[in-house]
C-alpha cells in the first residue's frame, strides 16, 4: 500500500533469499510501535504531554484497540533470542507488549500516573484494531513482557 510497506517486505525478503543460500542465520522481527522514555512523539508522549500541560487529554479514537512495544520489550526481546542461539536458517516474529488496550483506556491509564487529568473523547466510530499476533515470539522465546502502567510510570518519570 506504500513505499515504506513495499520496502519492509523487500528486505525481509532479501534477509530471507540470504540466509537460504549461505550460512547465515536471520529473524525479521515485525515490531509494533516503539514507545518509551527515549521517544519524543508518538500517541504515549503526545497524551502524557497534554496530561501535563493542559490537565486534558484528548482521545481521538476512543475505541480503536493497539498493543506497543516499549523499548525495554525491545531490548528483552533481544536478549532472548541472543540467549537462545536459533538454529532456523530464517524466522519471522511479531513483537509487541503483552497488554491490549483502546486508546481510551490508554488515556485513563496515563492520567492516573500523571496525577490526573480530563479524558475528552471524540464522537468517533472509527475503531482500528492494531494488534499483532506475538504467540509465536512469546512461546518459542519464553516471552513476557513488563506491566503496561510500570512502563507508563517509566516514561512519565522522563518528563522530570
Amino acid at each position: 500500500k506504500s513505499l515504506y510497506g513495499a520496502s519492509k517486505i523487500y528486505a525481509e525478503k532479501l534477509l530471507k533469499i540470504n540466509c537460504l543460500n549461505s550460512k547465515l542465520k536471520g529473524i525479521t522481527l515485525r515490531i509494533s510501535g516503539v514507545h518509551g522514555p527515549e521517544r519524543n512523539s508518538g500517541v504515549i508522549n503526545k497524551m502524557f504531554n497534554d496530561a501535563i500541560e493542559f490537565n486534558r487529554i484528548f482521545v481521538a479514537e476512543p475505541k480503536s484497540k493497539f498493543k506497543l512495544t516499549f523499548t525495554e520489550d525491545l531490548t528483552l526481546a533481544v536478549g532472548k533470542i541472543l540467549e537462545a542461539k536459533p538454529k532456523e536458517t530464517y524466522e519471522v516474529y511479531n513483537l509487541a507488549g503483552d497488554d491490549t488496550f483502546t486508546l481510551k483506556s490508554l488515556a485513563v491509564k496515563i492520567a492516573k500516573v500523571a496525577g490526573s487529568a480530563k479524558i475528552t473523547t471524540k464522537k468517533n466510530f472509527k475503531k482500528r484494531n492494531q494488534c499483532m499476533n506475538t504467540s509465536k515470539f512469546k512461546k518459542k522465546f519464553n516471552f513476557k513482557s513488563r506491566n503496561l502502567t510500570k512502563k507508563l510510570v517509566a516514561v512519565f518519570k522522563s518528563y522530570n
